[in-house]
């Protein structure tokens, strides 16, 4: 018997959901749950709606107990996908991936599925499992996120031309170590290094970890050993530069990542110390022209790192990325290096008088406390499995993420094999100080929500 009441209440919620209108969505669909208890279609349309505003578990968990009443469920195909996808994006793949394969069995034809199955299987290269010799326990592996194949970090340049207060050049000045530029020769040894014995199959490079890799005289000719090795390349920029863009992006380098933080002087000069604006927005529309001018097919994407001062600039920012054609992607800004994360945890030190933690949308010791709440420790951490850090020296890193010289594995890339670099990270003291504060960069479970609250 139908419900006049119940009826609306659907419609409305409804129109709401597909105009995006996600919160007002969700009580309307609530309020139907009121009346009619159990009503499949308003449950499933609620776990649909809190999936979207980032409610990912009681989500899940919704549209999970339809599909188990109801398996002839009329969306159900649908429902698989859309669900696997919001926890892709998530980056929630292990949990992703059951949800997709379900969906792929329904929709066979569907290429796109295909290619996420595709990226988020474990690669060959990777064992599903490695002995940790520091916790004394297996840990598990899974498809690493920052790249689909294994990656050489080469910090061409010791050091960068801006100070930013949530990065170690700006934060941990008084740090030894080598500042200057990569001698071309070296370069090419390391190169040929990895290509000798990179039983791993395909890698990519990518030339920047602290430094500022367009202010390297050869970076150019770099981009242009990589390519003729058969090998991509990947730079990461902040754009405060004045010459030598045209050189690099007729070399046509793979990918290029232009880190922002603001949209207006006032507050870029602050969370990109020394940086200008005014530079940055120039330089984005020359590279439009260079790429243009050269046909370069070079992926160009703006990391937009986004702090409580500049929350409200996103738009302007991704308007810019529309105009020119470049990809726009949002980042909550984080502070590093880990040493100073570390010394948060263990509360030592000052670095919680550092000002720019109070513009963080979340303070790191929130961000921490909710991904300790959520880690098993039963896997490994990316960056020492799926990464190779090469100082501007040639000496080696432990990970990307430190930047002490008591953090550096005190060796030279040209003489270890790449089996005793991996065994030298795996044996590292900090390793086991970073994993047990939850700072590793690994998989976490299903949390109720993807961030803490910003109080």
């Amino acid at each position: 018997m139908n419900n006049p009441e119940i009826d609306q209440l659907m419609k409305t919620a409804i129109e709401l959901h597909r105009k995006g209108l996600l919160p007002e969505a969700q009580k309307k669909y609530e309020a139907v749950l009121e009346l009619k208890p159990h009503f499949r279609p308003a449950v499933h349309n609620l776990g649909m709606v809190l999936l979207g505003q980032g409610m990912l578990k009681p989500g899940v968990q919704l549209i999970e107990s339809v599909l188990a009443e109801d398996i002839a469920f009329p969306e159900q195909a649908q429902s698989y996908r859309e669900v696997g996808m919001a926890l892709y994006r998530a980056r929630y793949w292990e949990e992703a991936q059951p949800w997709l394969e379900k969906a792929a069995y329904f929709l066979p034809d569907d290429s796109a599925l295909q290619a996420i199955l595709k990226r988020i299987a474990l690669p060959d290269y990777l064992t599903p499992e490695v002995f940790d010799p520091l916790a004394g326990e297996i840990l598990k592996r899974y498809a690493p996120r920052e790249a689909p194949l294994y990656v050489y970090v080469i910090d061409i340049m010791g050091t960068c031309n801006l100070r930013c207060p949530t990065c170690p050049v700006g934060n941990s000045r008084n740090a030894v170590r080598n500042k200057g530029a990569m001698p071309r020769d070296l370069f090419k040894k390391i190169v040929r290094k990895i290509l000798r014995e990179s039983i791993i199959g395909k890698v990519e490079v990518w030339l920047f970890n602290w430094g500022e890799p367009l202010l390297h005289p050869d970076l150019p000719e770099f981009i242009e050993i990589l390519h003729t090795h058969g090998l991509r390349c990947q730079l990461s920029s902040n754009l405060n530069i004045e010459k030598g863009l045209r050189d690099v992006i007729r070399a046509r380098p793979d990918v290029l990542k232009i880190s922002l933080s603001g949209f207006h002087q006032e507050n870029y000069s602050q969370t990109h110390s020394g940086g200008n604006i005014h530079l940055l927005k120039s330089n984005l529309h020359i590279l439009r022209y260079y790429l243009d001018t050269f046909k370069a097919p070079t992926k160009v994407w703006v990391g937009h790192h986004i702090y409580r001062s500049t929350f409200n600039q996103a738009e302007q920012v991704k308007s810019l990325c529309n105009e020119l054609g470049f990809e726009y992607q949002s980042i909550q800004a984080f502070y590093q290096p880990l040493e100073k994360m570390l010394e948060i945890v263990n509360k030592k030190g000052n670095v919680e008088d550092d000002p720019i933690l109070s513009d963080l949308l979340i303070h790191p010791k929130k961000n921490i406390a909710h991904i300790q709440a959520h880690r098993t420790g039963d896997y490994d951490c990316e960056l020492r499995f799926n990464q190779t850090v090469i100082n501007s020296d040639g000496s080696v890193a432990l990970c990307c993420g430190v930047y002490e010289a008591e953090n550096m594995l005190g060796v030279d890339f040209l003489e270890m094999s790449q089996h005793e670099i991996d065994m030298l990270k795996y044996n590292h003291p900090f390793c086991k100080k970073c994993r047990s504060a939850s700072l590793d960069y690994s998989v976490s479970q299903l949390p109720m929500t993807l961030t803490p609250t910003k109080k």
